[in-house]
């Protein structure tokens, strides 16, 4: 099946295979990994055949197996889209959006989508006025998706709402809002699910899909109920824009269907005041029996007309309610300060459980009290154990663009908080406070406080014109203890917009590399018996402590992994080493290896930070017997070792290094880990490994390896030629140094069993 161009008199009998796979009757999928990957295989095969196939393939979109049919589908797709030469064939894939089976049109659908894209537009632009309307729908619901895909706003539920970076990057062709229209005119001609799932898709595009409200508006009056809620949906994405569906929308109050008329109160509390005239049908649902209809329809009203005074109680009932209080909230906070009474009943609700309410009352008692609220905000920004409230606070105080210097103040103190977003957010809130801000700012550079030194400077850099006086206080930052400061104050001097995180970054990188390439103190040089152990003594409080800030560093670095390595049969205190691992936020993993010198004090023999894709894992000791060779008097004898893991991630994948010292008498030697996949002798020719794979696994007396085959044409998440286990020995070879005159000893470990299973057998290899 990997013969290439695959001969076309084995087609039938290669789509024919495919019925072996199972397939479950419900979900038309294949049952059980197996059954995947042997359909995948097929599909390679099929793909194999190129153009020359294609018919055959497109007769097999109408065969009875589903397997088949998804097969087919997926070989055309690959065939028809290949690079040029020759050009891409895509009318092959629109055609095939005329099949009788739904399965192939949804196979061929997301083929469009992820395969054609923005290339397939003015062709999927032209099928809209196609004679047949199945090639007609799926082109709509074609187009509606690479739509979604390039322009569509991700909402995440608790975040602060994430757009893509550019709606529509890498867009060629027509205009999306031309797009969009022209999707929307056929609405009204496709079938029911088709409608449902253009609509759906549009609604992801937000202001971008505007152009569709007019053509919309006559689903809100659909016979099917899904599509009604579909568009209500669609309505409150767009937003105010969509003031032109009031009237329709004021109908779907009173639909049938309670789970609609809900929706759309919400969608009409989104549109806000331009909905006034939807206000007397809400105000009959408002006196509903029905708690639930009574309470969205306040919570629109709060958006609409906030003086109505049957709002106020619905709402603060609301505020009981489960599950409703951070919407309950939000509606308080629209209708600013008609909801004044709430007042205390908002404040009560910052000692809640709940960080959404939480941080749904701080927005909210901004909008209420305005300058009012200073001082319950200042408190929040303060005292919160919730970055994301702690964020919130400082996004309402900012909103406030309040020149009060309690306000001012916390915001400058925020620089010292110990989430990021917090100390960029007031950065932000204070720039754009301007001049007004400056004096705070100076005087945040006379602060023993690094962090509101960094951010100081920062957000003096967003002021322009910069004061006189802000320019003397940074031209004194030029000699500033620590070089993060020194380094962002000349750029604000020169008119640069500086960023103090990005600073610290590369400082703490520079730090890393410094430490890598200055005094011989990490574990290369350790093992290559030329480090130089730091000279101070340290008690083992000392060890354990945690590493406070400095001027370079934004958080403290905790201890994570503390292990003494103690002889054989000893109890830990008589440790000889200790291995400790700190961790800090935001920054790289500290491992420090410590020799006993004495009673309660400890040398520094090495200081190792781990790379930037890297972090240590909790150091191991493990016990082995060991094979001693001596003058050919060969024995065994068990020591005690120590693995040092490090986590390395790339890209497409994770692995694990290790670095083993034994226990030698009262000292700490290492030991050579011999290659297992050389050492093994298990790899054939044009077959290579990736390293990580699988791992070494050390415990008492079972040293054991594992790594996976990969074949000269696997693909890099394919292996296909098995894997191997195994053991390793360790070998302690004693021979005599004539410059040191004296016998001294090498540690290496070797592969000792390895046994290759899976993959192919030899002589039954492949044919490419």
């Amino acid at each position: 099946m990997w013969t290439k161009p695959l001969p076309l008199a084995l087609v039938p009998h290669v789509l024919n295979s495919f019925r072996l796979c199972e397939i479950d009757p419900k979900s038309l999928q294949p049952v059980g990994e197996r059954s995947r990957k042997t359909r995948a295989y097929l599909v390679r095969a099929l793909v194999n055949a190129g153009r020359p196939g294609i018919p055959r393939l497109e007769l097999a979109l109408n065969d009875q197996d589903v397997a088949v049919r998804s097969g087919a589908v997926a070989a055309l797709a690959q065939i028809v889209t290949a690079p040029p030469p020759p050009p891409p064939s895509y009318p092959i894939l629109i055609r095939a959006l005329a099949n009788t089976h739904d399965d192939v049109v949804g196979y061929v659908e997301a083929a469009i989508t992820n395969l054609m894209g923005v290339q397939g537009v003015s062709l999927l632009l032209e099928s809209l006025n196609d004679s047949n309307p199945r090639i007609r729908n799926g082109s709509a619901v074609s187009l509606s998706y690479i739509l979604s895909r390039y322009g569509g706003i991700t909402h995440f539920v608790g975040e602060v709402v994430q757009e893509k970076p550019t709606q529509f990057s890498g867009w060629v062709g027509p205009p999306p809002t031309d797009v969009v229209l022209a999707v929307a005119k056929h609405l009204n001609d496709l079938d029911p699910l088709s409608r449902l799932r253009v609509i759906d898709s549009l609604r992801a595009l937000e202001s971008f899909a505007e152009s569709a409200i007019p053509c919309v508006v006559p689903a809100l009056k659909d016979s099917n109920s899904k599509i009604r809620m579909s568009a209500v949906n669609f309505f409150g994405r767009v937003g105010p824009a969509a003031k032109v569906a009031i009237p329709y929308l004021v109908q779907c109050v009173n639909d049938p269907d309670q789970s609609i008329r809900v929706r759309t109160m919400d969608t009409l509390a989104i549109i806000g005041p331009a909905a006034k005239d939807a206000i007397p049908a809400l105000d009959i649902a408002m006196k509903s029996a029905d708690n639930d209809t009574s309470e969205h329809a306040a919570m629109a009203m709060a958006s609409i007309d906030p003086g109505d005074k049957a709002v106020l109680p619905i709402v603060m009932r609301t505020l009981n309610e489960w599950g409703e209080t951070d919407d309950a909230v939000e509606a308080l906070g629209k209708m600013g300060s008609y909801a004044r009474p709430a007042v205390p009943a908002i404040e009560h609700l910052l000692t809640a459980d709940s960080v959404y309410d939480r941080q749904a009352a701080v927005t909210a008692l901004a909008r209420i009290e305005g300058g009012n609220a200073i001082p319950t905000l200042v408190r929040t920004i303060g005292g919160d154990k919730d970055d994301s409230v702690r964020l919130d606070a400082v996004i309402a105080l900012g909103g406030l663009a309040s020149t009060d210097s309690d306000a001012i103040s916390a915001l400058v103190g925020a620089f010292n908080n110990d989430s990021k977003r917090v100390r960029e957010s007031a950065s932000d809130q204070l720039g754009q406070l301007g001049p007004a801000a400056a004096p705070a700012l100076i005087s945040a550079l006379k602060s023993s406080n690094f962090y509101q030194r960094a951010w100081a400077i920062q957000t003096l850099s967003r002021i322009k014109p910069l004061p006189d006086d802000a320019t003397h206080a940074l031209t004194l930052a030029l000699a500033d203890k620590s070089e993060v400061v020194r380094t962002e104050a000349a750029g604000a001097l020169k008119g640069d917009t500086v960023k103090a995180s990005e600073a610290i970054n590369d400082q703490q990188f520079q730090e890393e590399s410094d430490r890598d390439n200055g005094p011989a103190q990490g574990l290369d040089a350790f093992i290559a018996g030329n480090s130089t152990p730091d000279s101070r003594s340290y008690t083992k409080a000392e060890i354990v402590a945690s590493i406070p800030p400095d001027e370079n560093h934004e958080n403290p670095y905790e201890l994570k992994y503390f292990l003494p390595i103690t002889p054989l049969g000893s109890h830990t205190g008589a440790a000889e080493f200790i291995v400790t691992i700190h961790s800090a936020k935001d920054a790289t993993d500290q491992l420090t290896l410590w020799k006993k010198t004495g009673d309660d004090r400890y040398q520094r023999l090495v200081v190792q930070q781990a790379g930037t894709d890297a972090s240590f894992l909790e150091p191991e000791l493990f016990s082995s017997k060991v094979l001693v060779k001596n003058r050919g008097k060969d024995r065994f004898e068990t020591y005690l070792f120590l693995d040092l893991p490090t986590e390395n991630t790339w890209a497409d994948g994770a692995g694990v290094d290790d670095t083993v010292f034994v226990l030698d008498h009262d000292q700490l030697r290492p030991v050579a880990i011999a290659d297992a996949e050389e050492d093994s002798k298990q790899l054939r020719d044009g077959e290579t490994v990736w390293n990580g794979g699988l791992g070494n696994e050390f415990s008492d007396n079972r040293l054991e390896f594992g790594f996976l085959i990969w074949e000269a044409r696997d693909c890099h998440a394919c292996p296909s030629g098995g894997r191997v286990d195994g053991t390793y020995k360790v070998v302690k070879e004693m021979s005599y140094d004539a410059d040191k005159k004296d016998w001294v000893a090498s540690w290496k470990m070797l592969v000792d069993t390895a046994k290759r299973t899976g993959g192919q057998t030899k002589g039954s290899r492949r044919q490419d």
